[in-house]
């Protein structure tokens, strides 16, 4: 559905829409003046949501802060509060209360209070304000005078059962962690009591090893030792290199290198060495001067040697030294090592002991400050809640609220009816437009049609005194050679191949589509095949079909009466007024059925029926009207009144209703003897539905209603058939069948979408030409 269909549809419903807004508006103002008035007062109070705990100070999640506000409101609303709200204002003690609620808790005090707390918070409400921190508490009540003062108790008691609920638990709370505080010191002083007799039976002052004189002993004598082992490892590498070099005839080592004397005794013996060379070329080997420097020398060689012999005693004598006190300190470390370890065993046990002090201790002080916390806590009087606005008594009612109720019922009623219009179009869906005349005939739409100049005219129109007698009209049978004659003739009637004065030459030689001769070979086409000269001029190739239509759509002589002198009904629009708006929604329908049927070719039928599912959908208008605007195209039009049951075309063109189709297809008289012509229009002939017959359906089913509808297709330029409604009888089927053309009309609001679709569906089966829809708008 689209938007153009949705507002069509409510506008085509806006009755039903217009009644059901009236009703439901009609009873929301009956039901809310008739309401016992109900008064509300409301008060408001401000929750401190940044820290709901005054004491601790703690601060409340920003996540929380949706589900703290409604435990709060929960809570405003619980048995605890209200009931609190009942013993306040004592209302369990009031006549009024007790007989209100007697009937269903009888006179217990206990079910009693509990049943008028409930009744209190029926008619509660409590509301968080937008975006903010205040709560509304409203109440509501018949009694003017009370509902204020139940809406500051309940804010009242609010307040005190959020501070009861605070103390109550930090008071139990504070009695249970003194009791373990006790327990707790006690136990601390055990394990005090433990620490001080066990350091006191081990003598240590301290758990730390680092500040103990054993351990600080033990540390010095490892770094003796650690020294004492360099010392004598040193004692040992230089007693075995000294060792080496004697072993190998050398006193070269580090020591006798280093010392002194030897290096002293080293340069004395040299010199001697030197002097005995030098003195021993001049002397004799035996002289005394050669003695004593050998002597010397002898002397200088045993000392160096008695000193080196002791440099090398003295590395032994060292290394021997160091291995001696290695081994005195190693033995003195192993000692102090022992007491040490006995010490560390004591020390464990002690820090097990002091870590046991300390735990308690812990404890202890944890339970001391809870046992504070929860002593304040329960001497508190305050919570985060502070009343902002208390409730006063109300002038006016809260309820009903008669413009509120107005506006409600105003979008209720206004939904209700749209849904009413939607639910009754769903169960059956008219046609609304153009588009769903298309969807529903199964053809395209070849015009639409509007309905308003007919109330125009009717408003202008006046009666004339006199009805004319209708003039019979003479039409030339065409292809059999009979002739339809009549006593008063017209020129412009005549039949298409015949000669001088024939509208469709006339037009297509104003035109400048046809020269005279052209006129005249056309003429002898026609006259030798049997054609009209339109099919004649088309068949021989000088124009087109197009060019036909055109040449008589721009003729400007067009038959028209005046309103005030002729009986012609003001339906026929066309009949009044050639340029009224009308007119060109009417000659876009006849240019598109005018080339629907050029489209067919020479020969085919030139019989057009117009068909509806029902009466009243503008059949008989449309058919009118379409006959009155071909013949003033100059197109020879008869309009036919199918409808022997009930036609009316005879009183739309103030025509008389002796003869008709029932006397024709009855055999009761020959066709050209019904013709009738409507003053004022020559090119328009009328065979109106004549004397009522019993079956109709029987007439029409007979062989020479196919004759008939074949020698007017023959005689006439277009055959406008008005048929009868197709709901339930065969007659337009029949009619439609010996067309062979046909168009299908629906009115705008009026017609039901099915009742299109079955019946353009039947009338497809019958094998004619659906050449298109028309709407009739309402």
């Amino acid at each position: 559905m689209t938007i153009r269909q949705f507002f069509r549809i409510l506008r085509a419903r806006s009755w039903l829409i217009a009644f059901v807004f009236a009703l439901v508006l009609m009873a929301v103002t009956a039901a809310s003046l008739l309401m016992t008035p109900r008064y509300t007062a409301s008060a408001q109070v401000l929750l401190d949501l940044k820290s709901p705990d005054p004491v601790a100070g703690a601060l409340l999640p920003a996540h929380l802060i949706n589900s703290y506000v409604a435990t709060q409101i929960e809570l405003i609303g619980s048995e605890r509060v209200s009931t609190r709200v009942v013993d306040m204002l004592r209302l369990d003690q009031q006549p009024g209360w007790q007989a209100r609620v007697r009937e269903t808790v009888g006179d217990e005090p206990v079910a009693r209070r509990r049943a008028i707390a409930a009744a209190l918070v029926r008619d509660l409400k409590v509301r968080p304000a937008r975006d903010s921190n205040m709560l509304s508490v409203a109440y509501s009540s018949r009694d003017r005078q009370t509902v204020a003062d139940v809406a500051n108790a309940f804010v009242r008691a609010y307040i005190d059962t959020t501070v009861e609920m605070r103390t109550q638990p930090a008071m139990q709370t504070r009695e249970f962690f003194t009791d373990q505080a006790g327990q707790y010191r006690a136990a601390l002083e055990k394990a005090q009591a433990r620490l001080s007799e066990y350091r006191q039976s081990r003598g240590i002052a301290t758990v730390e090893e680092g500040m103990d004189v054993d351990n600080l002993r033990l540390q010095e004598l490892s770094t003796q030792l650690t020294a004492l082992q360099a010392e004598r490892t040193e004692a040992g590498r230089r007693r075995d290199a000294a060792a080496d070099a004697l072993r190998g005839g050398s006193a070269d080592f580090a020591e006798v290198l280093g010392n002194p004397l030897i290096q002293t005794l080293k340069g004395e013996l040299a010199r001697a060495e030197a002097r005995l060379g030098e003195r021993g070329t001049a002397l004799g080997r035996n002289h005394p001067e050669m003695v004593r420097l050998r002597e010397e020398v002898a002397s200088l060689r045993g000392r160096l040697q008695a000193e080196t012999a002791a440099v090398a005693g003295s590395l032994e004598r060292t290394h021997q030294v160091a291995t001696q006190r290695e081994q005195e300190v190693r033995a003195q470390l192993e000692r102090q090592r022992a007491v040490v370890m006995q010490n560390r065993s004591a020390r464990e046990r002690l820090s097990v002991l002091q870590r046991d002090v300390d735990l308690a201790q812990r404890s202890y002080d944890a339970l001391v400050e809870r046992v504070t916390q929860s002593s304040l806590e329960s001497q508190a009087t305050q919570a985060n809640i502070l009343p902002i606005a208390q409730a006063s008594t109300p002038l006016l009612p809260s309820s009903p609220n008669i413009a509120l109720n107005i506006a409600i019922a105003v979008l209720l009623g206004t939904v209700l009816g749209v849904l009413s219009a939607l639910v009754l179009e769903a169960f059956g869906a008219r046609i609304r437009g153009p588009e769903d005349l298309e969807s529903a005939a199964g053809g395209g739409i070849v015009g639409v049609l509007g309905v308003a100049p007919v109330r125009m005219l009717k408003n202008a129109r006046r009666k004339a005194k006199g009805r004319h007698e209708p003039a019979l009209l003479s039409v030339d049978r065409g292809g059999d050679g009979q002739k339809l004659t009549a006593p008063d003739t017209d020129s412009s009637l005549r039949p298409l191949d015949s000669a001088g004065g024939a509208p469709v030459p006339n037009a297509l030689v104003d035109a400048g589509l046809l020269s005279p001769a052209e006129v005249e070979r056309v003429h002898a086409l026609a006259a030798e095949k049997g054609l009209r000269f339109g099919d004649a001029a088309i068949e021989s190739g000088l124009v087109s079909a197009d060019e036909v239509a055109f040449a008589l759509s721009v003729r400007n002589d067009f038959p028209l009466l005046d309103p005030a002198a002729s009986n012609v009904a003001p339906e026929v629009v066309a009949a009044f007024d050639a340029n009224h708006p009308f007119m060109d929604e009417l000659r876009m329908l006849r240019t598109q059925i005018k080339a629907r049927l050029m489209e067919a070719g020479p020969g085919a039928s030139r019989v057009v029926a117009v068909v509806s599912h029902a009466d009243g959908e503008g059949k008989s208008f449309t058919a009118a009207n379409l006959a009155v605007s071909f013949a003033q195209m100059g197109d020879r039009t008869l309009l036919i009144d199918g409808d022997m049951r009930a036609g009316k075309l005879h009183d739309l063109f103030a025509l008389a209703n002796p003869v008709g189709l029932s006397s024709v297809l009855g055999m009761q008289c020959k066709p050209q003897d019904a013709l009738q012509q409507v003053p004022g229009l020559g090119g328009l002939a009328v065979l109106t539905a004549g004397p009522e017959v019993p079956s109709p359906s029987d007439l029409l089913a007979r062989n020479a209603t196919t004759h008939l509808v074949r020698a007017f297709s023959n005689a006439f330029d277009v055959v406008i058939v008005d048929t009868p409604s197709a709901a339930n009888r065969p007659d337009a089927s029949l009619i439609v069948a010996a067309a062979r053309n046909y168009v299908v009309v629906a009115r705008q609001h009026r017609t039901l979408a099915a009742a299109v679709e079955t019946l353009s569906t039947r009338l497809g089966q019958l094998g004619a030409r659906m050449i298109g829809s028309v709407l009739v708008k309402a």
